[in-house]
């Protein structure tokens, strides 16, 4: 899945980057780990300017447990405001690896979810989680 936006906020510290992106649904909060830039508390980003227009690939990490839901269930996700905490609701699609799942929440949304454990999940299962929007890549390369 990528989000795309406007940059509106970005908090810095050392490698690590919180990204709020402005995007037609609203605001959404993205963790990024920028490995070609250490910043101090108050430096500028060279690379990520407020402002801008950015897409981001992002996968859902650190997810500790799933709900298994009925057919029924509205898929997407969604965020407190300010935070990094989604919750999603999605239809399982296939494997990846032992602990990551990609999971299809609706129209051509479809992300990569990394398990803190190995989950038994059926492919075709609806399933919901809460785990921490992250960038797949460093964006200095894209």
């Amino acid at each position: 899945m990528v989000i795309s936006g406007v940059l509106e906020e970005l908090e810095v510290e050392g490698y690590q980057r919180l990204l709020q992106i402005r995007t037609a649904e609203g605001p959404v909060w993205v963790s990024h780990l920028e490995v070609s830039e250490y910043l101090e508390a108050g430096e500028r980003s060279r690379m990520l300017v407020q402002g801008s227009s950015i897409a981001v690939p992002v996968r859902l990490c650190y997810v500790l447990r799933f709900t298994q839901l009925d057919a029924s269930s509205d898929l997407g996700f969604s965020q407190r405001s300010g935070s990094l905490s989604t919750y999603m609701t999605g239809r399982v699609v296939n494997r990846m690896e032992p602990d990551v799942y990609l999971i299809d929440m609706g129209g051509s949304s479809v992300i990569p979810v990394e398990f803190e454990y190995e989950p038994a999940l059926a492919v075709g299962s609806i399933i919901s989680v809460t785990g921490e929007l992250a960038t797949i890549l460093d964006l200095a390369t894209q």
